[in-house]
């Protein structure tokens, strides 16, 4: 399902920050990457480059010069690994074009996630997974490294219900 517009983006984006993640913006030959952490109702975005960077304009005027954006979001969890003793990091994949002079962006499917993190992009070996991964979809689905269908009980966030 195609939605419209960066703050439609955002706000998507937002949902998945429970206190810190790492949203990954591929756009041509090149990618920016951030720091995402939540600081109450708000999310603050930092940039290991350039502090001053707006990660919301990049992908906009990305989409407008490319054509089209990939993103990765990986928003870390409180559920630890029992043998890591690390969170697990939920990852999602998003993709963004440009479609009648509008901006548009679509989530990727949890399995679709899943294979494209488990191969290597150039040569398209299949690559170790890494068993903190947990690939989430727009459906809602999301699976373990395995591809195993997965359920996280999430501790309620009183600003957003979840």
């Amino acid at each position: 399902m195609a939605h419209t517009g960066i703050r439609s983006f955002r706000s998507e984006i937002s949902r998945d920050v429970y206190e810190e993640a790492w949203l990954t913006v591929m756009a041509g030959k090149g990618h920016r990457r951030v720091h995402l952490i939540r600081n109450g109702r708000r999310i603050m975005v930092m940039d290991f480059n350039n502090d001053d960077f707006d990660v919301w304009n990049y992908i906009k005027e990305a989409v407008n010069r490319e054509g089209y954006v990939s993103a990765v979001l990986r928003s870390m969890t409180e559920e630890m690994h029992p043998k890591k003793k690390e969170p697990f990091m939920e990852v999602r994949g998003f993709l963004l074009y440009k479609k009648d002079s509008k901006i548009y962006w679509e989530m990727i499917s949890a399995q679709d996630m899943m294979d494209a993190m488990q191969h290597d992009a150039v040569t398209g070996k299949k690559i170790k997974a890494d068993p903190l991964d947990i690939y989430c979809g727009a459906d809602g689905e999301c699976l373990d490294y395995m591809g195993r269908s997965i359920v996280f009980v999430k501790k309620a966030n009183p600003l957003y219900g979840h």
